[in-house]
């Protein structure tokens, strides 16, 4: 896993020195310090037993946000909620990747306690979801659960380990027809949903915002700048510079909500050399790390927690971003001394 983080980000500090411009430099640095979550819980849990805090702190902490969010809702229905996050889709990332570890322990705890205020916790984080309007998140926890059942089969097969209780597959049913209901909802609203620009007095739909405007965009960066892109600092001035596409109405982004073709377009090949190894060895290191533990609930929950992050970073920004970044390599990081922790203990 370490040599997936340390692979990612060296090749993308790379660009920026061969680049020789300050702001790829400190903007690429910036990005490469917000795996240091990784290495704090790692030390924290491989060094004392802090697997009870561990599950309380995201239990309570999941509690906390949608406490906030739902209040939000209800002090102006129909805003999307964001909780004490910058944006509704980063409060849809974290449930995302909370949810599956909230579900796996409340199966594996004993106290009944526990397991009711799990189970509407999960509850809270699945309206809370909706709420967010971020059709991104709800899509990714949809492809997560698909995919993650698939995983999970075919890594832990050979060990006869599969044995999803009557309460998962519950759960993977309500999670595979809501998401798909609540997705066509959210989609239904937006086409309808015309916002008005006050700075052009255009207006346009929000079914998807300007994404395939960026994306195209993107390539073309990339096409002309195939080895190093344009610089991890500079999509921006690119995009509504050189690259500006003649229908474009938003302003003020930085990124094209699409975190592959960002280091394609910004780190060209290289950049996106780093990012696609970074992707195959976090998959192969989780894959190992499951058939250790030979724990179908377990696996489908870290599984879970990967895929969700990295579909919804063909959508949304995720591991560019300060608050869905830091709180994905808290987890991920936690994910191994956890394991090791409980082999021993068996």
């Amino acid at each position: 896993m370490i040599s997936g983080i340390l692979g990612f980000y060296l090749l993308f500090i790379l660009t920026a020195v061969l680049h020789g411009d300050r702001l790829d430099m400190v903007k690429s640095l910036n990005e490469a310090g917000l795996c240091f979550p990784f290495f704090i819980t790692w030390w924290i849990l491989s060094k004392y037993d802090a697997e009870k805090g561990f599950r309380w702190g995201i239990l309570i902490g999941a509690v906390i946000a949608c406490s906030i969010g739902l209040h939000q809702w209800y002090i102006n229905p129909g805003l999307r909620i964001r909780s004490s996050y910058a944006h509704p889709n980063h409060f849809g990332t974290m449930i995302n990747i909370t949810l599956p570890i909230i579900g796996y322990y409340a199966l594996k705890i004993k106290q009944h306690a526990y397991k009711i205020l799990s189970a509407c916790t999960i509850i809270m984080q699945l309206v809370c979801l909706y709420l967010t309007g971020s059709r991104g998140a709800v899509l990714a926890l949809v492809g997560a659960v698909i995919l993650g059942v698939l995983w999970t089969y075919l890594s832990l097969r050979k060990y006869q380990a599969i044995k999803f209780s009557r309460y998962i597959w519950v759960v993977i049913l309500v999670l595979l027809l809501g998401g798909g209901l609540a997705f066509h909802h959210m989609g239904e609203e937006r086409n309808v949903d015309v916002i008005e620009l006050a700075e052009s007095g255009k207006s346009i739909t929000r079914a998807g915002g300007e994404r395939a405007q960026m994306i195209q965009a993107s390539i073309a960066m990339w096409k002309d700048h195939k080895i190093l892109g344009v610089g991890a600092g500079h999509w921006g001035e690119a995009y509504y510079g050189q690259y500006r596409p003649a229908d474009i109405h938003e302003t003020g982004h930085s990124m094209p909500h699409n975190m592959p073709l960002f280091f394609l377009s910004t780190g060209g090949m290289v950049g996106f050399a780093g990012y696609g190894i970074f992707v195959i060895v976090s998959a192969v290191t989780l894959t190992k790390l499951v058939k250790m533990k030979k724990d179908s609930a377990f696996a489908l929950a870290v599984y879970m927690v990967f895929l969700s992050f990295f579909i919804q970073g063909f959508v949304d920004t995720t591991i560019i971003n300060k608050i869905p970044a830091r709180m994905y390599f808290a987890l991920m990081g936690s994910f191994i001394p956890l394991c090791c922790m409980q082999l021993k203990q068996k």
